[in-house]
This record gives structure tokens, sequence and C-alpha cells, in this order.
């Protein structure tokens, strides 16, 4: 949809009258809006140059002329009239609003001049196989980057070209590295033993080795061979101009010689990648002197180095995880970057921006399943965006994702967008805006609802990303009961209004689920029969999982996680008879322990406890022994490292003990060589330091079939050592 066609479809259900597109120089009566590089414009001192995203609105009389720096300025100018002067909200995908300006007429002295905070913005929230309703929803709020989408109709319409050439938008290094021959070792990355790893995909476990001269030969000709390829078959209006050199996303660092001297001169391996990418750029400008090279500042270089800077058409983009990835995470992404828990990550960005041009990879949610129960951020992005504005950042993106459960979800998108082209909009304004069209009758409610979770998890002295939910004591039986009264009200008040009801349902996903978890912590009588809750969290959790917003594929695994959850929850299980008298203080069972990788399934097994189990699939000399143990990720370090003597592959359980160890404040057991079956132990810490010597045991059996080893964990049982 062009900018003339975009606002001859919205302004006639806004003001409720006829309106008609004629070329300029058509007599015509009434009103008139002169749209584009017009005669008009010009005779009226608007054919200034403009910048490209640059818009410029005026009123003269009874005429108001839209005009830009490019069609998409112009379009801009359209989306501002529509946003500003008729209050219209672009909310989701499936839904615009209209607020009634029967009678609307223009300022005589109206005048509106802007262009987006940010050279590019983009969100990512899902894929739902079918992206262009979801695309046309981003564009209208004015995004303008898509990482690896497809070039879409709606972009071409709407004059987008992809900013990031290829092979992608992040994590490249496989992509350039992938069909080396053996001959090319030194290329990759070594590890403590001196053995050079390759990666498998962009997920490592290898890097490559920046020092080596093969290495940065590789890369150049590889680089320019993208870019021509580019250049040949454009996608856009204008070709890329970003092309991301990125590590793979795997922690792993280059421990050859020249690569350690190189950090250690640099006081982080953040220099090694800026004096790699320092070379690729120089030479490639020498050809292509309009391109940009970025890499992120993630895992481990994420911290500035010293004595050395990006060059000019460098750009460092900080992708700084949150506190829910342990000690790879330094960031509370539910609270602003003024919050004291993000001291450290805000100093950072200040130092990135100090060196040159930074652009951000921002998280929106919290992931393992932390965004589950009630979390907010709103406010936090927000005022991230007026921090990034003040800080040289020239692009932001934003992960969303978990878009059926995760609090809010429709107005951390919107609210996101707003932010990255406006940063000096008013918070308040902008939620009040957003609830009165996306709920109607029910914002009140609603938003009464919106300002509970903030102000519950503002008052609360905890990082949520790092807190189990036995912890999450904001999380109270006041908190649930208020909530619940709000939500009960909104729906009485949409009562007749099946478009709004399913949005207020959703809304009960996420509190219904974190008082599934917390309810065994509450005291006084339940708040919701058993039954009551587990079937409306069922019935509006199967409903908040749209085709709208995710593939049929990814609404199979949904609906398969909640059965196994519900399933989960309805377990109840002897103890052994060695545990009789013990202090125990958790039976982890199938629906409490994590997979880490998708090589480690769920699976039923009769002889498990409660019926399913974690399972990994080796080849037989990889289960040789039992691997297990505790890891602190907050001080790196190994609490407890087994290697255990494997009971005989009978097809039995056995229990395999940890020994004694201390609880820390953030810890998990974890199993089999892979460390890819995991339980979260945290929940037990004493803060007073009095009860934290406990020892665990893992029941697990190994079964050989088929030429195949089979590693299984049903559960695992944490006691107190007396």
């Amino acid at each position: 949809m062009t900018c003339i066609s975009l606002g001859a479809y919205f302004l006639p259900s806004a003001v409720k009258e006829k309106t008609a597109v004629i070329s300029e120089g058509r007599p015509a009566a009434g009103r008139k809006i002169y749209l584009g590089k017009t005669d008009f414009a010009r005779k009226n001192g608007m054919d200034r140059t403009y910048r490209p995203e640059e818009w410029h609105l005026r009123a003269c009389g009874d005429s108001l002329i839209i005009t830009g720096g490019s069609d998409r300025g112009i379009l801009y100018g359209v989306m501002e009239f529509l946003d500003r002067e008729l209050g219209i909200v672009f909310a989701d995908e499936t839904f615009t609003y209209f607020p009634d300006r029967t009678g609307y007429r223009w300022e005589k002295n109206l005048e509106l001049r802007g262009q987006p905070a940010f050279q590019d913005r983009g969100i990512y929230a899902y894929f739902s196989g079918r992206n262009g309703p979801r695309i046309r929803y981003m564009l209208r709020n004015r995004l303008n980057m898509f990482n690896d989408e497809r070039y879409d109709d709606n972009m071409r319409k709407w004059r987008i070209s992809p900013a990031f050439g290829s092979p992608k938008f992040c994590h490249t290094f496989h992509e350039y590295t992938k069909d080396l021959g053996p001959e090319f070792d030194q290329c990759f990355s070594m590890d403590k033993s001196g053995k050079r790893i390759r990666s498998t995909s962009g997920s490592g476990p290898g890097q490559v080795c920046c020092t080596n001269p093969e290495t940065r030969r590789i890369f150049l000709k590889k680089l320019t061979a993208y870019i021509e390829a580019d250049r040949a078959h454009p996608r856009g209006i204008r070709p890329p101009w970003i092309y991301v050199l990125d590590p793979n996303d795997h922690p792993t660092v280059c421990y050859c010689p020249e690569c350690v001297k190189a950090a250690a001169k640099y006081g982080s391996f953040s220099g090694v990648m800026i004096e790699f990418l320092n070379y690729l750029s120089g030479e490639i400008r020498k050809k292509y002197p309009d391109i940009h090279l970025l890499t992120s500042a993630y895992m481990f270089t994420s911290r500035p180095p010293r004595g050395i800077r990006p060059d000019s058409q460098v750009i460092i983009r900080p992708a700084q995880l949150g506190c829910e990835w342990g000690g790879m995470g330094i960031r509370d992404t539910m609270r602003p970057l003024n919050h004291p828990f993000n001291r450290q990550a805000a100093e950072m960005i200040e130092s990135w921006s100090r060196l040159g041009k930074i652009a951000i990879w921002d998280y929106w949610i919290l992931y393992d399943g932390k965004s589950n129960p009630p979390t907010l951020n709103t406010e936090a992005i927000a005022q991230s965006m007026k921090f990034y504005r003040q800080h040289n950042v020239i692009s932001v993106f934003a992960e969303c994702e978990s878009a059926n459960i995760a609090s809010f979800h429709p107005l951390r998108m919107w609210l996101g967008a707003r932010f990255m082209n406006d940063p000096s909009l008013s918070f308040d304004r902008e939620v009040d805006r957003f609830m009165h069209a996306y709920y109607g009758p029910a914002a009140g409610s609603m938003r009464q609802y919106h300002d509970l979770l903030l102000n519950t998890f503002g008052k609360s002295g905890h990082r949520i990303g790092k807190t189990p939910a036995a912890q999450r004591t904001e999380l109270s039986r006041e908190f649930f009961i208020r909530a619940n009264e709000l939500l009960d009200q909104a729906e009485k008040t949409a009562a007749g209004k099946p478009d709004l009801l399913p949005r207020i349902r959703r809304e009960r996903v996420s509190l219904d689920f974190g008082l599934l978890e917390r309810r065994d912590f509450l005291a006084g009588p339940e708040i919701l029969p058993d039954r009551v809750l587990t079937e409306r969290f069922r019935k509006n959790f199967l409903e908040a999982c749209s085709r709208t917003i995710m593939s049929e594929q990814a609404v199979r695994k949904n609906q398969r996680w909640m059965e196994n959850y519900l399933l989960g929850k309805k377990i109840r299980v002897a103890l052994p008879e060695q545990f009789k008298n013990r202090t125990v203080l958790k039976d982890y069972t199938w629906n409490k322990i994590s997979s880490k990788s998708r090589r480690v399934g769920l699976s039923d097994d009769p002889d498990a406890a409660g019926g399913k189990c974690f399972r990994a699939v080796d080849s037989p000399e990889k289960n040789r022994s039992i691997r297990l143990g505790v890891y602190s990720p907050a001080g790196k370090k190994h609490i407890r490292n087994l290697t255990l003597k494997r009971q005989d592959p009978d097809g039995k359980y056995h229990i395999y003990s940890t020994g004694p160890f201390q609880l820390t404040p953030e810890c998990f057991i974890w199993c089999h060589w892979s460390w890819n079956i995991q339980v979260d132990i945290s929940e037990f810490y004493d803060k007073s330091g009095l009860n934290n010597r406990v020892e665990a045991f893992v029941s697990a059996k190994t079964e050989i079939r088929n030429g195949k080893s089979y590693f299984s964990v049903d559960r695992i049982i944490l006691t107190r050592k007396e």
C-alpha cells in the first residue's frame, strides 16, 4: 500500500467524509491534502533537501502539505498525520483503532517536521508462516529492519531496502567457514588443549582464529563475493550497506598464542575482534567505500577493549543477555537501565558509545521459561530508548518472543515501536492511548492491572530473571486476589464484545501460570479451586496460541507443552525407601527437570518416576561412565564435577550421589557429559548461610540398543545434609 493509497484508505474511516484522489492541477473544491513533492509544496518553500526518512507537514489555509525526503519520508509524514491528528492506532497485526474524528479540521498554523530517532529499527517477535500481516503492522508503526526476513511485497511497496547484506543478520562466522577443507584448520579457533574446533552451525561450537592472516584473506574474499552478489541481484531499491561479521552463538574463544597475546594486549577478546574488523573495513572500502561492517559485543566480546577503537565504518552491537542466562547475563531486562541492578550494563553501553558507532540488540522478555509467570518491562523499554538516544546509538533491534504468554505482549511491541521512532513521548500517555484503543470500555481495569504488575515488581528486591518461582515472594496471595479482581472486572465490562474478551483472557495466561507455580507457597485457603484454575489455564493458553502469531507446527508444540505441564502437576510418586529418614528438600521429577538441547527429549518410560524421563542418545563409547555435577554460573565455579562408575546397563534406574556440597545463590545440577539435562536448585539457598549444606541424588539408567547408548534421568532428589 503506497502513501497515497494508505491515506485514501484510512482518512474516510476516521473523518466520516468522502475523499477522492486526483492528480495535482485538476480543479477540486473543498479541503485538499497535497501529498509528495508537489508544485504546491515548492511554491510554499518546501522544496528543500530532506533526509531520506524525514517528513514535513504544513497547513496552508484549507490545504495541507505532506512531503519528505524520499518516498518513505513522505509515507512517514502520512503516518504522522494519521497518528497525531486523527488518533489512529495500529495496535496489533489484526486490529487498527479508528477514533471518531467527525468534523475534523487541521489547525491553520499546523506545522510538524521530524524523522525517526534511530536509523534502523526492528523487533523480532515470531514467525507465523503468514508474514504479510505482521510485516505490514510493523511497517505502519515505522519499523524498517527485518533481520533475515525474505523481501516482502509490503517492503517493496513501502520502499524498504534490507540494511543487512548476505549471508545473514547475526552469527555469521560459520557461513564464512563451513566449506573450508582440512587444509584450512589453522583458520579455526583453538581450544586450551591445542585442538582446532570447527563449527557445525551458527551455534558453534568453534569460532575462527582472527589473528591468522589466512583467515583474514578468506573472509575478505568471501565478504567481497557477498557484496557483489547482493548488488548483482538487489532485493530492494538500494543494496545493503551493513555486513555482519559475528562470532557463532557459543562462548568459545581462540586460545592460540597470537589470539591470547592480542586479548591480553587489549584487555578483552573484543579487541581481537575489532582488530580483525578494522583490517577488513580498511580493505573493503577501497572498492566499496559505503560499506559498514558490524559485530556484536556479546558474551566473550561484551567488554570494551583498551588501546584500540573501531574503524569509522565498523559498528559495534552490544547484545546484553538477561540475568536469567547466569554468568553470561549482566542485565535485568525487566528494569530500566538507570536501575541499580543495571549499573554495570549501562556503564558498558556508555563505554562502547565513547569508542564509536553502536547498534543495540535488546531482549524484551525473560528466557528459559522465566516469562511464563507475570512479569512486565514496558517502562524499561521506554526508558531504554531515551538512554540509547543519548549515547550514539544508530540502530535498535529487540527480541520479544513468547507472544502467547508474556504479559501485555501487544503493548510491549507497540510501545517499543513508538519509542524507537520518538523517545521523547510520554510513557503514561502512550500506555493510556493503547489501553483505550485495545481494550475499549475495559481500558481502566486493564491499566490498573498493568500498573499493579509494574508496582509489584518495582518493589521487589531481586532480579526476576534469576529468581525461581518459589522465591518470587512479590507474587503473594494479595497480589493474585487483586489481579483476578481486576481481570474479572475487565471481562465484565467487555461482556458481549467478542473482539475484546480474547485480549483480556490472554493476560490471564501468565497470571494463572504464576498461581499454579506459587499456590503451594501461599498461606490461607485456595484462591481458586484446582479444577477451575487448571481448566481456565488450559482454555486460555490454547486460545492464545493463535495461528496469527505462530505456525501450525509451533501451535502443536505448545499444545504438547501445556498438556505435559498440567500432567506434571498431577505427579504424586513415593520416595525410594533409602530416603525415609532424610530431610528431602525437593523431589524433582521430569516436570521440573530441563532439557537444554533438542538432542535430549522427553520420553515415555513406564519404569520412570511419573512415567516419563529425559533421554539422551549417544554412540556406545560416549557413556562408559556417569557424568554429573553442580555448577555456579555467577562464579563460573564447579561445585561438584563427577565421573562415576556406571552401573551395568541393565535397563533399570540406579541412584547416583553428588556427595555433600554447599549451595550458592545461583547453582544447578547437570547430568550427562553434554550438560543438557539440568535442574535449578537456587531456590533452596539460605541467605543466612546456615542451611546450605546439601546432597543431591540423580536417578539415571543407561541402555545399549541397536548400537546406540541411551542415558535417561527420571528424577533428582535434593536433601539437607545434617
